[in-house]
């Protein structure tokens, strides 16, 4: 194992906050676009379908593009495909930004979608990787993706109604910039073993660790059926209510992921990995994402040492590429 020359506290800590930067930024990227429709389609005189259709390739690249984004972060580090992450973002927003045309925006909108499909294999190996307390790392960085998942619509909507749709994307190529300053100046080094493995001295997954690597496999499709629904379903259901049930029932389903993503990192952390897996089944199973913070663990603890981005992305595919079929 490479001996890290920074304080392992602070290096951790850095790991979840550029990781959590990362996992907002990718979510906020992922839904701003549903909350622009009506703008798009005033301006391009689009039907609701064309506009809806213009952000479909993104989502599926979203999906599939994170297993070959797991296979090229193994071979070049996850730091360094952080840092393409952040940058393709803010280049692709900026095309966006710029279009004039709906093929312009169709393309700069599935580049996107492709270019956010680098985070989840790199993050998930990064925090596996260098954060000894991984299920209060993943739970952490659980908590923000949830609120990258609230602010995005959110984002959309202040921008389309009180100036311009466009300017949702200046403001993510904003924060995407923040985001690669700050991976490009803080250092923080990512150990080529894993920490909270080698801490625990063991040298090699046993077959019933791969056992609970498969089950996680299988909570995570379920899991992207249960996230889909929720941001293509459950809006539509709440309009059908009352604008004041609307907006508690919208409070209690913005409020849930936030407070059992960090609960099922501590799960994790506390628990053993059989166990965990439960909780995991049992979260997707009633719809709360415990299973964020138990699968990602578990799925660590699964993975060979060798192929850990190949690994996250294998789960991304399952959760936003299959799940989303849901």
């Amino acid at each position: 194992m490479r001996t890290t020359s920074v304080n392992p506290v602070a290096n951790e800590w850095r790991i979840v906050c550029l990781t959590s930067v990362g996992h907002a930024l990718c979510h906020i990227v992922e839904l701003a676009y549903l909350a622009l429709l009506p703008a798009v389609m005033a301006e391009f005189a689009l039907t609701a379908d064309k506009a809806a259709l213009l952000g479909v390739p993104g989502v599926v690249l979203f999906g599939v593009g994170a297993l070959p984004s797991g296979l090229w972060a193994d071979r070049r580090g996850p730091q360094e495909a952080l840092q393409g992450y952040f940058g393709l973002v803010i280049a692709f927003s900026l095309l966006v930004y710029f279009s004039s045309s709906p093929v312009s925006l169709g393309i700069g909108i599935t580049l996107l979608g492709a270019a956010i499909s680098i985070y989840h294999p790199v993050g998930l190996a990064m925090l596996s990787r260098g954060c000894l307390n991984r299920g209060r790392a993943m739970g952490i960085n659980g908590v923000a993706g949830s609120l990258g998942v609230a602010t995005g619509p959110a984002l959309g909507l202040a921008m389309a109604t009180g100036w311009n749709w466009r300017a949702t994307y200046l403001v993510i190529a904003a924060l995407s910039a923040l985001g690669l300053v700050y991976a490009l100046v803080v250092r923080i080094e990512v150990p080529t073993v894993d920490v909270a493995r080698a801490a625990t001295k063991v040298d090699k997954p046993s077959p019933r660790r791969f056992a609970v690597l498969a089950i996680m496999f299988a909570a995570m499709l379920v899991g992207g059926f249960n996230y889909r629904c929720m941001i293509t379903v459950l809006p539509s259901y709440l309009s059908r209510h009352d604008q004041r049930t609307k907006d508690s029932d919208s409070a209690i389903a913005k409020t849930i992921p936030v407070k059992t993503g960090e609960a099922g990192g501590r799960s994790a952390e506390a628990g053993t990995p059989e166990a965990n897996a439960m909780v995991a089944m049992a979260g997707t199973a009633t719809g709360t994402p415990t299973v964020d913070g138990n699968a990602s663990v578990n799925a660590s603890d699964g993975t060979p040492p060798a192929h850990p981005q190949q690994h996250g992305g294998a789960i991304v595919f399952l959760v936003f590429a299959l799940g989303g079929v849901g």
